[in-house]
């Protein structure tokens, strides 16, 4: 399967669960105010928001920036997260439009899949250390399924997502920095370039 199909088939899957309405009562931030920009902050732009909404196509340039290298070095899910990186820039740009609680759930919700997708993106490069085995082992499917079912902690808690999120962030940093136990993070993304180019060359 391409990684842009796939891609797709997971967003479609986040948004069909939502328009259930099963998370229609969950914790969410709505309104302008939420924000530090302030409404209609530069003149005579027709947006809320304009810095907000600008700001959002970082994620779409980076991507786009990225895709052709991963293309090249045949990495599916590096692929993946350039796409992933895409789609959320409209994402996020939806959640600060709308200011609706269906956007800001699929804005959540997408923001644990996408830190997922980076630790199973990093476990995919073959390592001795034993938190990148232990995911290998355990199957990237029951990973990222794990990872789809942990916001359903956001049923059970106002607190939940962000329980959610940081056990995801915590977990990416830790495969980054012990890919090869190295000493520091910026060792750890070192050591994935590295591998990458190798594979390129």
């Amino acid at each position: 399967m391409k990684p842009a199909i796939y891609v797709m088939m997971m967003v479609l899957a986040h948004i069909a669960v939502i328009y259930t309405g099963i998370f229609d009562g969950v914790s969410t931030e709505l309104g302008v105010e939420m924000y530090a920009e302030k409404e209609n902050s530069i003149p005579f732009i027709p947006m809320t928001m304009p810095m907000n909404t600008v700001v959002n196509f970082g994620y779409l340039a980076a991507g786009l920036v990225w895709y052709p290298t991963f293309c090249a070095l045949r990495d599916w899910w590096g692929e993946s997260f350039c796409w992933y990186s895409m789609v959320y820039c409209f994402i996020q740009l939806a959640r600060i439009v709308y200011q609706t609680q269906r956007c800001a759930v699929l804005d959540q919700w997408i923001t644990t899949t996408i830190f997922c997708h980076v630790t199973v993106w990093i476990a995919s490069i073959p390592t001795p250390a034993a938190i990148t085995s232990s995911v290998t082992f355990l199957g990237y499917r029951m990973v990222i399924f794990v990872s789809f079912v942990s916001y359903f902690l956001a049923l059970l808690s106002d607190i939940g997502f962000d329980v959610a999120l940081v056990v995801h962030i915590l977990v990416a940093v830790k495969v980054g920095v012990t890919g090869e136990n190295p000493r520091n993070f910026s060792e750890g993304f070192t050591l994935l370039c590295r591998v990458r180019c190798s594979e390129a060359g």
